[in-house]
Order: C-alpha cells, then structure tokens, then sequence
C-alpha cells in the first residue's frame, strides 16, 4: 500500500478524497453483505475489481508518475494483508483506541461495530479481539524504528490529510499528538511520529480525559428517569 500511494498520496487533498471512498465503502459493507443482491456485497465486488485492475497496471509497468513498483522487491501488491489492513483500520482501530482510552465495548457493541468485517471478507475467524488486533499488527508495523523524515511518512500523510477539517479543525500537530498517545511511545516511534510540544500534549491529554469522563457519566448514571422524561 505504501509503495502504491493507495492512501497516502503527496496530495492532501487525494488522500482525502480516498479516505472518505473507504469509509462509504465500510458503510455499505455493514448494510447488507446478502450474496448477489445486497448493497454491501456490491461494493465489496467493485473494490475488488478495481484493485485487479490496478495489479494488472503494475504488472504492465503502468504504475503513475510519483514512483515505480517492483513486485519482486515489494510483492503482490494490494494483498491480502493490505486489505486485512486497512479494513482494520477503519473497523478494529478504532475499538482500540477506544480501550486505551478505558472504554470497553459490551460484546453486543462490539458486534455492530463492524469489527467482524475483516475477519468475514478475508475467511478467517478469531476468538478474542486480542489476536485479532495482533492479526491486523503485525503486518501493519515494521520490525523497527524507521529511520526517515517523520513529515514524509504514509501515517503522517493521512494525518495531514485530516487536519484543519470541519467540525473541529485540529491541527495535524494536535492529530500526531492524539496518535501517539494512542499507540503508546514504541509503536509511534516505530511509526516515526515527530513528538510534539509539552503543551500539545497536556492537551490532548486533558480533551480525552474529558471525554471519556462524559461517556462514563452516561454509561453508569441511573438514565431511567431521563427516558420516562422523554418519553412523556
């Protein structure tokens, strides 16, 4: 994926545009996945139409101006270890992040979260959530710290992608800073995530403490008087 600037193109603006294809495509993908029919399995079939068509480009030496590809050097390129990544991307990470957060889904949250779509699309099953995360990381982090520009990285690029947008604006310093805490120090310097000011993150910090604080408000707080309230 990296070599293909699938989702990490010098553009801001492409990456952008690609990461919200994806996620319209998980979108479908939890609709309905009934075989011939269904909204879901429509889509998940044109992606994976469409990524044979970009191995065929390759394999004909039509790879785009930004770099070339060399599939003995790289591999078969959108494999499935790549897909396996960035389905777990948009559907485990983010139950991740959550429990590093100290939020845990009940198994009926975690269920309808989509976090089943990687294991269905790619035909394998896991009994915990623990060796499904380990599954999507260890193809997904190198063996050792980059020793590269930490503003020219794939994950730097989707992070600036990101940034300055609508509803919040955060700043892609503010999205480094929120990264690192969420990998920890090992996998972000594996990652080679620049470190941030001591200001950056006292704030990041603070805004996620605040908001798990309200999501556990919610989650513990006797709420059988609010829905009668409401209800009335």
């Amino acid at each position: 994926m990296k070599e293909t600037n699938y989702l990490t193109s010098k553009s801001r603006d492409a990456s952008y545009r690609r990461l919200l294809e994806t996620s319209l495509i998980f979108l479908d993908c939890m609709s309905d996945m009934t075989i011939g029919h269904g909204v879901g399995w429509k889509s998940a079939i044109r992606v994976r139409l469409l990524h044979a068509l970009v191995r065929r480009r390759i394999r004909t030496g039509k790879v785009g101006r930004l770099n070339t590809y060399s599939v003995q050097e790289h591999g078969i390129t959108i494999n499935q270890y790549d897909l396996a990544i960035i389905l777990g991307g948009f559907t485990i990470a983010p139950l991740w992040s959550l429990r590093r957060m100290g939020l845990y889904l009940t198994p009926f949250e975690s269920s309808t979260s989509g976090s089943s779509l990687p294991e269905r699309i790619n035909g394998r099953s896991f009994v915990t959530a623990e060796t499904s995360f380990a599954w999507i990381a260890f193809p997904a982090f190198p063996s050792e710290v980059q020793a590269e520009d930490g503003y020219q990285t794939p994950a730097h690029r989707i992070l600036s992608a990101v940034s300055g947008l609508p509803p919040t604006g955060r700043s892609v310093r503010r999205h480094r800073e929120l990264s690192r805490m969420l990998l920890r120090t090992r996998l972000a310097d594996q990652l080679a995530l620049p470190r941030g000011p001591r200001r950056d993150w006292l704030t990041r910090r603070y805004e996620s403490s605040l908001s798990a604080a309200f999501i556990l408000f919610g989650r513990h707080w006797p709420r059988k008087g609010w829905e009668e309230e409401r209800q009335a």
